[in-house]
């Protein structure tokens, strides 16, 4: 069917005014929760359930303070033990996730510990310590303090990074940290990985929910046959607590963090120690995504404006109804190919929404046009011809044309005998 100008500009103006409102509900909370939750939905999907970096973690667990007999925190005396033991079985870097910011109330548990990190050092075996930053609000200014570790440590040759991650409004971690010195930056440096000004932009691609990396109890890098001998070769050793119904941890700050794996019903704390792990992962591997230019997402906006416009003021309804499912589930498509196979996100939300949006704009504008037609045909046609007729007229509007239709037909003339006075003899 040829569509007039005036349809056109219909239909054009209605889905402009649809895409006014999509870009004003795209400024909301509501909407970027959404965001949040379909970048939850494929990091969920995608996730391998394990990592390619040689890691292990060493979990400050329940079974830990139960074998050891030990309260929290740990005596940094045992601390200097498992570097010990770390060092002596061939691993390639550690990393505390713990702040040694004050020094111990007995001297020769720092002189332990720091004696331990300058052996691994020696050995060539890096030490990463974390570190933090506090935030100290007063009348005029917030400042912000960083907290390094015990200078003893640092004189030992320790490393430390910055510990602290950032959440977004619903409280889950999805971005690296901002911090070029991060402690998961610092420690991937000896992997070779160095952290670029691009990183502050990347998302978390996250291996899988908890306990997708290899995971030991504390106590059993100290206690000698637990583990194989050489089990820790090679290996990144990342040591932090794991404890959730510990009594010793039941007053201190809890290290969990919220995961984006309760899109399907799985679990959302995350230990800190398992991010950070995560983190290291992502500086190493390069496997952290990088958000497509804005660009991306106003391009599928007007290729879905540019499609959907002229089809629905020339196609039947059903087919532009096709056409809407194809581009939406082409938006899902792309959006998902991106992330799993280019490390690349592009939110659906926007393009998907512009497509129900510009959908339902222009299929009211055609319906309104359909039901006009129909009355304007049907007042011109039903004092003069059958309604058979006229019901066609409505269903197929291109008949109505100047001039008519020519055809060729073939006319019988008949007569019955005696028709004339029959019918003078009849009613009408």
């Amino acid at each position: 069917m040829r569509a007039t100008a005036s349809e056109t500009l219909h239909a054009c103006t209605a889905a402009l005014v649809a895409l006014l409102l999509v870009w004003a509900a795209a400024h909301s909370r509501p909407w970027h929760a959404l965001e949040f939750r379909s970048f939850d939905l494929w990091t969920t999907l995608a996730a391998p359930g394990r990592s390619s970096l040689p890691l292990v973690i060493l979990a400050i667990d329940e079974p830990s303070f139960q074998q050891l007999g030990q309260g929290w925190p740990f005596p940094r005396s045992l601390h200097a033990r498992l570097i010990d033991r770390l060092r002596e079985d061939g691993a390639s870097a550690i990393g505390f996730d713990m702040v040694f910011a004050d020094p111990a109330t007995d001297p020769a548990q720092d002189a332990a510990l720091a004696q331990a990190v300058a052996r691994a050092v020696a050995a060539g075996v890096p030490v990463v310590l974390a570190s933090s930053l506090e935030k100290v609000d007063s009348a005029s200014a917030t400042l912000w303090t960083e907290v390094r570790p015990h200078q003893a440590l640092r004189d030992a040759g320790a490393q430390h990074g910055d510990s602290g991650v950032e959440s977004d409004d619903d409280f889950v971690v999805r971005r690296m940290p901002h911090a070029a010195q991060s402690f998961s930056a610092v420690l991937a440096a000896p992997l070779g990985a160095s952290a670029t000004p691009s990183d502050t932009q990347r998302l978390i691609a996250y291996r899988g929910p908890r306990g997708s990396f290899d995971t030991r109890s504390y106590y059993q890098a100290l206690e000698p046959g637990l583990l194989p001998a050489g089990y820790f070769r090679g290996k990144v050793v990342l040591v932090g607590r794991s404890a959730l119904t510990a009594s010793e941890l039941q007053h201190a700050q809890a290290d969990l963090f919220n995961a984006p794996f309760a899109a399907l019903g799985g679990e959302r704390l995350f230990p800190g120690v398992e991010l950070q792990a995560t983190l290291l992962d992502n500086h190493a591997t390069g496997a952290a995504l990088r958000p497509v230019p804005e660009g991306w997402g106003l391009a599928l906006v007007l290729l879905a404006l540019a499609v959907l416009v002229p089809a629905s003021v020339r196609w039947h309804p059903g087919a532009v109804a096709g056409v809407a499912a194809g581009l939406s589930g082409g938006v899902l498509l792309l959006s998902w190919w991106l992330f799993s196979e280019v490390r690349l996100w592009l939110p659906p939300l926007l393009p998907l929404a512009a497509v129900l949006a510009i959908y339902g704009a222009t299929a009211l504008v055609a319906y309104a046009t359909a039901r006009q037609r129909a009355r304007q045909t049907r007042a011109m046609f039903a004092q003069y011809v059958p309604p058979e007729v006229v019901s066609r007229l409505i269903a197929q509007p291109e008949l109505l044309r100047l001039g008519g239709e020519t055809r060729e037909v073939t006319l019988l003339f008949t007569d019955l005998a005696n028709f004339t006075t029959l019918s003078e003899q009849l009613s009408a």
